[in-house]
Formats: C-alpha cells, sequence, structure tokens
C-alpha cells in the first residue's frame, strides 16, 4: 500500500463526527500527479473524479447513494474559488485532502529539511512537476542514488534518468552552443554535485571542470593509439558510453562527434595517420571514410596487402557508422578479392589441357568472374563516384580482362586448336544427357521432382545460389556441373533440357519430336507425350503469382513439373538493359530462393534441380576493335555474335570451327571466334554474349535440392546462463555464461529485449579475439578458445537502457 492510500485510509478510519453517515473527502491535484492511479487503490470509498462538466451528476450520486458510503472526491484541477465551486456547501462539512507530496518524497527518498527547501522551487513550477512525476514513474532510481537524478533528469530533459542520458542531453546542447540545461542544473541541483557524480562515473580527472574539456577527453578515447592519453581513467566505461549513445540515439550522437571532430582537429589527424593507426578506431563517421579512401589509394599504387585489407574491413564492420559506408565497403572488399584472385592466378598459371583446364575452372577460377560480379553490383549502386572510385573502376576491368579472361580465353582455345569434335572430357556429364541421367531416376522413384531452368544463370551465380540455400535447415544441397552444348544459345539448349528422341533445325527453329520447342506449350506438349499427364511447364512469374490453393490445385496432382525463369538473359540479350545484367543476377538468386521456398511450402516436394541453359560472357566499357572479327558468312541457319551455324564448313585463323550432331534432319558445322572475341554486328549490345564455348558459356550448374520434412535446426550455440538471480537491480549488470561445447569462431551477439521486441541494452560481441585501443582492452567482445571442448565461462557485462515507456516491474528477454 501506497503513502497516499495509508494516509486516505487513516482519514477513513477517523471516528465520524457526530450526525454524519460518512467521510467524504475532497482532493485537488493541480499537477495530476496520482491521476494515472487514483482509481486504482484499494481503500474503503467510493472513488469519483470530477471534472468541469460533471458537478451535477456528481452532486446527484452524493445525495442518493445508498447506502451511504464513504466517498473520495479526486478532483485533477486547482481548488476553485469558494464563489466558483459548485460543490462548495458540500466541501464545507466534509474533509480536505492535501497530500504533502514534497514532504511524501523527503520520506521516500531520504532528503534532508535542507533538500526540501533548496528543491521547493523546483517542484512549484507545474510543467517541470508533471514531467518529474514521468520520469518517477518509468524509471527505477539508480541503486545508492536519490531524487536528484531524477530532477537532473527532468531539468535536462533525458529520456531517462540514467546518468548517462544526463551527461548525453548537456553535451548535445553544449555543442549547439546553448547553456539553458546547464543553467537549470545549477539553479536546482549545482554544479558541484553534477560534476563530483561524473567524476566518479568516468573516474574522470581533470580539474577544469567544464563541458568543453570533458568533451573532449571523452572523444579522445577511442584514439589512445595516436593521440596524447585522456584524463577518463574508466576507459571501459567512457567507451561504452559512446557506443551505447551511437546506437540509440545515432543523428544526434553523430552531430557531437563532428563537432568534437573539429574542436580537436582530428580530419588532419585522421587524414594523416596510417592505415593500420585508424584501422581499429570506431565511433567517428570519418574514420570510416578515411579508411575507405586510404585502402583504395593503396590498392591504386600498387600496394599488394589484399589479406591485411581484408581483416580491416571486416573490422569496420562493427563499428559506428558502418552502414552509412556499406556499398563502398562493398565495393572495396569485391575489388580487393578479385584482384587477389587474378594475382593467384597469374601465379599458379594454366594447365594446358582441357580438362584440367575445365576442372580448374569450376573449382577455382570461376570465383574470379563471382567477384567481378560482385564489383559491379556494388559500384553501379554508388550514389556518387569520385575519381578514386573510377580509376578503382578501371583497375579492376583491365585486371580482370586483361590478366584473367584474355589470358584463360587464350589457354582455352589452345587447347582445342587440334580437335576435330567439341569434347571437353568424355567423363563430364553433358548437357544432352541431363534429362536421361538426372530426371528419369527421380521420376522412376516415384518422387516429385521440379526441374527449374534458369536462362544464363553462370556457375558462380549458382555457386552463390546454392550457399545460400545451405542455411536452410531442412534443405540438403548437392552441386555439381555439366558441359553445355555448342552453341550455347537458347533455343538449343532448353530442347536438349528436356526429354527428346529427336531433335530438328528447321528454318532455324528447333523442335523437339516434331514439336516446337521455343514456347510454353510446345514444351509441355513434349513432357506429356514423353513422361506422361503427371508433368507440367510454368514460368516463375506464374508460380509466384499464384495463391497457396492455386499452386495446390495446379501441382499437388504432378509428379514432374519445369520450372522457366528468364531474370537474367532477358536483361543481358538487350542493348539498352545489358548494363544491369550482374543487377539481374542478384535478383535471380532472390526469385529462386522465394521460388523454392514457397513450392515446399505449398506443396510436398522431394527434388528440386536447379539448372540453365547456357551461361554468358560479359565486360564493361566499350570493345575495341580488336575485340571483334568480320561476318564470315550469308548462310548461316543460325547465328549471333557468338556462333554462327551452317552446313558448310569454313577455315579461318580467327574461328574454331566444330560439327554438331544434335539435329537428325542435317548435319551442322558451329564457327566459334576464338577466345571471348566477338563478330562484328550492326548496332549496341555486345559486351554481353553467349553462345560460344568458354567455360563461362557452358559450365552449367546443376543444384539438386532435397528437402527434409521436419528436419530440426540444430544450434550452433551452446551457451548456458549460470547466474542465479533473475531479477535487474542497476542499469549496468554482469551475466556469467558456461560454455557447454565447441563454439564456431563467428560473431555472437547478446542482448536484453522487452516485451515489445525492442533492444534495451548494448549488444555484447563474442569473437575470437578481443578488440583493442593502444595499449588498452575494451571488453565489448570476448575470446572464446573455440578448440577447446571442456566447459569455459564467460562473464558478459550489459548496460541496460531506460526509456520512458520502461516500467519498474518489466520484464526483459535476453536473446543469443
Amino acid at each position: 500500500m501506497g503513502k497516499i492510500e495509508e494516509k486516505l485510509t487513516h482519514i477513513l478510519k477517523r471516528p465520524l463526527i457526530f450526525g454524519r453517515r460518512r467521510h467524504i473527502i475532497f482532493w485537488y491535484d493541480e499537477s495530476q500527479s496520482y491521476l494515472s492511479e487514483v482509481e486504482m487503490m484499494k481503500i474503503d470509498a467510493r472513488i469519483s473524479i470530477v471534472t468541469e462538466n460533471n458537478y451535477f451528476r456528481t452532486r446527484y450520486m452524493l445525495e442518493n447513494l445508498t447506502p451511504p458510503a464513504n466517498v473520495v472526491l479526486y478532483f485533477p484541477f486547482s481548488k476553485p474559488k469558494d464563489e466558483e465551486n459548485p460543490l462548495l456547501d458540500i466541501m464545507l462539512y466534509s474533509e480536505l485532502f492535501e497530500p504533502n507530496e514534497v514532504r511524501e518524497w523527503q520520506i521516500t527518498y531520504q532528503l534532508t529539511e535542507a533538500e526540501i527547501k533548496k528543491y521547493t522551487p523546483f517542484f512549484q513550477n507545474k510543467e517541470r512537476k508533471k514531467q518529474f512525476i514521468q520520469i518517477i514513474n518509468s524509471n527505477l532510481i539508480p541503486e545508492n542514488k536519490n531524487i536528484r537524478y531524477a530532477i537532473l533528469a527532468t531539468v535536462v530533459k533525458a529520456k531517462n534518468m540514467e546518468f548517462s542520458s544526463i551527461v548525453m542531453a548537456l553535451l548535445t546542447e553544449y555543442t549547439q552552443g546553448e547553456k539553458v540545461k546547464l543553467d537549470f542544473v545549477r539553479k536546482f541541483v549545482g554544479l558541484d554535485y553534477f560534476w563530483n557524480e561524473l567524476e566518479v562515473y568516468f573516474n574522470y580527472q581533470n580539474k577544469n571542470r567544464s563541458l568543453s574539456e570533458f568533451g573532449g577527453d571523452l572523444f579522445l578515447i577511442p584514439l589512445q593509439s595516436i593521440m596524447k592519453q585522456s584524463s577518463i581513467n574508466n576507459k571501459n566505461r567512457a567507451y561504452l558510453f559512446l557506443e551505447r549513445w551511437s546506437e540509440i540515439d545515432k543523428s544526434n550522437f553523430e552531430k557531437v562527434s563532428e563537432f568534437f571532430v573539429r574542436k580537436l582537429g582530428l580530419r588532419d589527424i585522421f587524414k594523416r595517420a596510417d592505415l593500420d593507426d585508424i584501422a581499429n578506431i570506431g565511433i567517428f563517421s570519418l574514420v570510416q571514410e578515411q579508411v575507405v579512401q586510404k585502402i583504395t589509394i593503396a590498392i591504386l599504387e600498387g600496394e599488394i596487402k589484399y589479406e591485411a585489407y581484408l581483416k580491416v574491413i571486416q573490422r569496420r564492420q562493427e563499428l559506428f557508422a558502418y552502414d552509412d559506408y556499406l556499398i563502398s565497403f562493398a565495393v572495396l572488399e569485391s575489388a580487393i578479392q578479385c584482384l587477389d584472385k587474378v594475382g593467384q592466378f597469374c601465379k599458379d598459371g594454366c594447365n594446358p589441357n582441357k580438362s584440367e583446364l575445365w576442372s580448374q575452372y569450376v573449382t577455382k577460377w570461376s570465383t574470379i568472374d563471382h567477384y567481378y560480379r560482385l564489383f559491379y553490383e556494388a559500384y553501379d549502386s554508388l550514389l556518387d563516384t569520385d575519381d578514386n572510385w573510377n580509376k578503382l573502376q578501371q583497375y579492376v576491368e583491365n585486371t580482370y580482362k586483361n590478366r584473367f579472361l584474355l589470358p584463360f580465353a587464350e589457354k582455352w582455345s589452345a587447347s582445342f586448336q587440334q580437335e576435330a569434335m567439341f569434347e571437353v572430357s568424355p567423363e563430364l556429364l553433358k548437357q544432352e544427357d541431363f534429362f536421361t541421367k538426372k530426371v528419369k531416376p527421380l521420376i522412376q522413384s516415384k518422387k516429385r521432382t521440379v526441374i527449374i531452368i534458369s536462362d544464363a544463370l553462370r556457375l558462380e551465380t549458382a555457386n552463390e545460389l546454392a550457399a545460400d540455400l545451405k542455411q536452410k535447415p531442412n534443405f540438403q544441397i548437392t552441386s555439381s556441373t555439366m558441359v553445355g552444348a555448342i552453341p550455347s544459345y537458347t533455343d538449343l539448349a532448353m530442347a536438349l533440357l528436356l526429354p527428346h528422341k529427336k531433335i530438328e533445325l528447321i528454318n532455324g527453329k528447333v523442335y523437339v519430336n516434331g514439336v516446337k520447342s521455343s514456347s510454353l506449350n510446345g514444351r509441355r506438349k513434349i513432357l506429356k507425350d514423353m513422361v506422361d499427364e503427371d508433368s507440367a511447364a510454368f514460368t516463375s512469374a506464374e508460380i509466384l503469382e499464384m495463391t497457396r490453393a492455386e499452386v495446390r490445385s495446379e501441382l499437388q496432382n504432378k509428379k514432374l513439373i519445369y520450372i522457366y525463369a528468364n531474370t537474367i538473359d532477358a536483361i543481358g540479350d538487350h542493348a539498352s538493359s545489358e548494363k544491369y545484367v550482374f543487377e539481374a543476377c542478384k535478383d535471380a538468386i532472390h526469385e529462386l530462393k522465394k521460388l523454392i521456398i514457397k513450392l515446399n511450402a505449398h506443396i510436398r516436394v522431394n527434388h528440386v534441380l536447379i539448372t540453365a541453359d547456357h551461361g554468358f560472357i560479359y565486360t564493361r566499357g566499350t570493345l575495341k576493335q580488336a575485340d571483334k572479327i568480320p561476318n564470315l558468312t550469308q548462310k548461316a541457319e543460325v547465328k549471333n555474335r557468338r556462333f554462327f551455324m551452317q552446313e558448310e564448313r569454313i577455315v579461318d585463323s580467327t574461328i574454331v570451327s566444330f560439327p554438331i550432331y544434335h539435329f537428325s534432319n542435317q548435319n551442322y558445322t558451329v564457327h566459334i571466334p576464338k577466345g571471348i572475341n566477338r563478330f562484328q554486328k550492326q548496332g549496341a549490345g555486345s559486351n554481353y554474349v553467349h553462345g560460344g564455348y568458354m567455360p563461362q558459356e557452358i559450365a552449367l550448374p546443376i543444384i539438386d535440392v532435397q528437402i527434409e520434412r521436419h528436419k530440426q535446426h540444430q544450434e550452433l550455440i551452446q551457451l548456458e546462463l549460470v547466474t542465479q538471480s533473475r531479477t535487474i537491480h542497476n542499469a549496468e549488470i554482469t551475466l556469467n555464461f558456461m560454455k557447454k561445447a565447441n563454439l564456431t569462431t563467428q560473431t555472437i551477439y547478446l542482448y536484453f529485449e522487452n516485451a515489445n521486441n525492442r533492444i534495451i541494452s548494448n549488444r555484447v560481441k563474442i569473437i575470437n579475439q578481443p578488440i583493442e585501443l593502444g595499449h588498452e582492452f575494451i571488453e565489448v567482445s570476448f575470446m572464446i578458445d573455440t578448440e577447446n571442448p571442456e566447459p569455459q565461462e564467460i562473464n558478459l557485462v550489459f548496460e541496460i537502457k531506460s526509456p520512458t515507456t520502461q516500467k519498474k516491474y518489466d520484464v526483459f528477454f535476453l536473446d543469443i
């Protein structure tokens, strides 16, 4: 029972004056301090809230209440003058309740008489008093602290009464050139009290008590490796203070940070410093910018410290304002990876044997294409490209093309120079055998099988998709490759991926078993004729647009489902959009994942096979005349920039020629420019090409997705909370954990959430090494012995935030 309830109860228990049958208590509360609580009070009386609009009803209630009962009339406004009080006659024979709030606070918070006298002016302001009540009701008062923290929080307009929030508010005001809040602190609490608390909180030792000096010392904390020592001795708390501020109020924090960057002259210091000196400095957005610039310039100047640069970028991901430079770091990381892999390619060289070249490309060198793609994905997302970015783009482009693509293409072409037939290796699966060797066994096992053919899904893109799918706990992923047919163009490749008895080329169009195979309806007929009625064919767009009921209606009874996706080739095959082909690759990955998840959710699917009809070659920039060769024929049945196909064989030093036997009605020869060259063709659109015989065009992925029902996701992290208490008394809490099994070297985050899933503490990171700031170790990260299977104790410190919505008895959740 609260103090107010006790006082009211005490009054209600008094003996009644002769002639009275009940107690009637008038309670005026101008500040509305108890408005939210009054109706919940448990006292032996009827409680009625009186407003200026219900006087008559109140009088009627008092005069007609049967049986007579005690009544407390609560007025959430000031006591009116007698001549303006409609209930004056009743009040004259009733009791007036006037709780002494300040006296109550004196008892509750153990204030002295001197303090009561000092704080009386503070409480005489109605608005200030109201804010104080909100603060006091919404926050836990820190242990061993009294009402001064609530007064401080009120006058500086902090969101809560944590001392850290009070300091944040005062520093923010100082950097805005104001001192209204600081004057209020001086007036109502006293600057000595504030500075004494600050000195204890941060172990701050500086005789010059000024926010200017303190702010400067505070923002020196992350700079111990390159600057003089700060006067703040509790560096761990100061760093956590800055980190927490940057998380909960990024906008204001960045403004304050920029103020002290200017005041301390840090821009020039960061600019002059070596990369190693600033690599671990957080808190400052400017450092992210400087790290990006320094790594970019170092790459352009030929410094090949790629492994070190990648470690720096990884470190920067955990620091303030990384998200503001996310794209810039993505450009750098992909550029470094691409350049590094090209360097390894140049160092290792190429085996002249075609099957070895194929194996090397599939297992190693396709990653160069991958990082080249990621580079342009990020580079094209930059909002502004300065001179250094443009130089880096040219450097990556020239390195990729001149040191990898062209030399590899030359080796590949040379390996076929004396070959009469096109065959990489007889041991490799060929595209024309895909249905017989991959699909048919699944049909015979009576398992529902989905075949997804993504037009121009290159091997490196498929490898990224497979890696993403492996993260799904009930997906078992197996990846392999097959050799695509030449010429590697859509019409022929799509026909070969279908069940077929004969394939014909008639007027430049491909027919399977007499049915034109380029249309979806034609493919449906081919499947039904060669398999049975339990087969179907759809586009990915059709499936993604279906409702659950439509998916089940169309596919529930089908055993073989072909799905065709055309996200990549639809963009790359047009001159106006070919520049965006790498963005289309990213979209294709997203679409295919979404497609598989939807199918798995709506119907039972046992197997999904993902493959492609062909890959592609793409380079950025205007092609040189040397990259093109003249058109050598006017008789081609089918042709594009990378091949032409006709009955007659042409001998020329600029091309390679192979007979092809896919068509039962006629034998043809395909002619392909050597390397990555193109045939000249009027008009734009020669950067994106396919149809040739380069591994980028014909190394086709096969992703086998086996979907296991009800497979439980195994825990990667086995940490047990061993701290016995589950009650939070202070803003800072230490929890003890036990590592029960081997942990991976991945980063683990632990933090508290409230019931609304909002994070209300700092995030504590567990990684495989601590963060070093000069000679000080800041305990926001913890080193775990990943090789030791024995139990290991870990002590983690959390700081609980106190927003105004947080109640004294809220329940919080620890998330890992």
